[in-house]
Protein backbone atom coordinates (compact mmCIF):
# COMPACT_ATOMS: atom_id res chain seq x y z
CA UNK A 1 0.00 0.00 0.00
CA UNK A 2 0.55 3.69 0.07
CA UNK A 3 1.98 5.24 3.45
CA UNK A 4 3.57 8.85 4.30
CA UNK A 5 5.39 9.24 7.45
CA UNK A 6 4.73 12.45 9.55
CA UNK A 7 5.70 16.02 7.93
CA UNK A 8 6.68 14.51 4.66
CA UNK A 9 4.05 16.21 2.97
CA UNK A 10 4.82 16.84 -0.62
CA UNK A 11 1.15 17.81 -2.39
CA UNK A 12 2.76 19.14 -6.10
CA UNK A 13 4.62 15.63 -6.38
CA UNK A 14 2.66 13.17 -7.84
CA UNK A 15 2.43 10.48 -4.86
CA UNK A 16 2.01 13.68 -2.11
CA UNK A 17 4.78 12.66 -0.36
CA UNK A 18 3.49 8.95 0.20
CA UNK A 19 5.49 5.67 -0.80
CA UNK A 20 5.25 2.03 -1.38
CA UNK A 21 5.65 0.04 1.65
CA UNK A 22 8.63 -1.23 -0.88
CA UNK A 23 10.22 2.61 -0.32
CA UNK A 24 9.69 3.47 -4.35
CA UNK A 25 8.08 6.82 -4.86
CA UNK A 26 8.00 6.40 -8.75
CA UNK A 27 4.95 6.06 -9.91
CA UNK A 28 3.23 7.16 -13.67
CA UNK A 29 -0.27 6.43 -12.11
CA UNK A 30 -2.30 8.94 -9.24
CA UNK A 31 -6.16 8.97 -9.48
CA UNK A 32 -6.17 11.32 -6.23
CA UNK A 33 -10.24 11.78 -5.23
CA UNK A 34 -9.25 15.58 -3.86
CA UNK A 35 -6.85 18.34 -4.17
CA UNK A 36 -4.19 18.27 -1.11
CA UNK A 37 -3.41 21.51 0.35
CA UNK A 38 0.20 22.30 1.89
CA UNK A 39 0.21 21.48 5.69
CA UNK A 40 2.25 20.35 8.79
CA UNK A 41 1.57 16.09 8.43
CA UNK A 42 1.52 15.43 11.33
CA UNK A 43 0.34 12.35 11.33
CA UNK A 44 0.68 9.11 9.93
CA UNK A 45 -1.74 8.61 6.81
CA UNK A 46 -2.37 5.72 4.51
CA UNK A 47 -4.34 5.37 1.23
CA UNK A 48 -7.82 3.82 0.72
CA UNK A 49 -9.59 3.48 -2.58
CA UNK A 50 -13.04 5.38 -2.32
CA UNK A 51 -15.82 3.49 -3.22
CA UNK A 52 -20.32 4.10 -3.05
CA UNK A 53 -23.06 2.23 -4.59
CA UNK A 54 -25.22 5.40 -4.61
CA UNK A 55 -25.51 7.28 -7.51
CA UNK A 56 -24.08 10.43 -5.99
CA UNK A 57 -21.24 8.17 -5.08
CA UNK A 58 -19.74 7.02 -8.46
CA UNK A 59 -18.09 9.72 -9.36
CA UNK A 60 -15.61 9.26 -6.62
CA UNK A 61 -15.64 5.59 -7.42
CA UNK A 62 -11.97 4.06 -7.45
CA UNK A 63 -10.70 7.11 -6.81
CA UNK A 64 -7.34 7.67 -3.66
CA UNK A 65 -8.26 8.83 -0.21
CA UNK A 66 -5.60 9.37 2.06
CA UNK A 67 -6.79 8.57 6.01
CA UNK A 68 -5.52 7.37 8.97
CA UNK A 69 -3.55 4.03 9.44
CA UNK A 70 -5.51 2.77 12.23
CA UNK A 71 -9.11 2.87 10.81
CA UNK A 72 -10.04 -1.21 9.44
CA UNK A 73 -10.93 -0.71 5.32
CA UNK A 74 -11.95 -3.40 3.24
CA UNK A 75 -9.20 -3.72 0.91
CA UNK A 76 -6.10 -1.52 0.02
CA UNK A 77 -4.19 -0.06 -2.66
CA UNK A 78 -1.34 -2.55 -4.38
CA UNK A 79 1.22 -1.74 -6.75
CA UNK A 80 2.02 -4.72 -9.46
CA UNK A 81 5.36 -5.07 -11.02
CA UNK A 82 3.94 -6.53 -14.01
CA UNK A 83 1.18 -6.51 -17.05
CA UNK A 84 -1.31 -9.14 -16.54
CA UNK A 85 -0.62 -10.10 -12.53
CA UNK A 86 -4.20 -9.33 -11.83
CA UNK A 87 -7.37 -9.46 -13.87
CA UNK A 88 -9.39 -6.87 -14.64
CA UNK A 89 -12.25 -6.07 -12.20
CA UNK A 90 -15.36 -5.20 -14.22
CA UNK A 91 -17.48 -2.13 -13.30
CA UNK A 92 -20.83 -3.49 -11.64
CA UNK A 93 -19.94 -6.77 -10.34
CA UNK A 94 -21.67 -7.81 -7.44
CA UNK A 95 -19.41 -10.19 -6.42
CA UNK A 96 -16.54 -10.76 -3.99
CA UNK A 97 -13.19 -10.11 -5.49
CA UNK A 98 -10.49 -12.35 -4.31
CA UNK A 99 -7.00 -12.56 -5.36
CA UNK A 100 -4.55 -15.58 -4.64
Amino acid sequence: GLQRQPRQCSPYKSLRGFTWMTGDQDTWYTNWLKDEYPGSCPATRCVVLSFGAGEAARHANYKWLDGSCLLAVDGYLCRFSYRGMCERIELGARRPVVYH
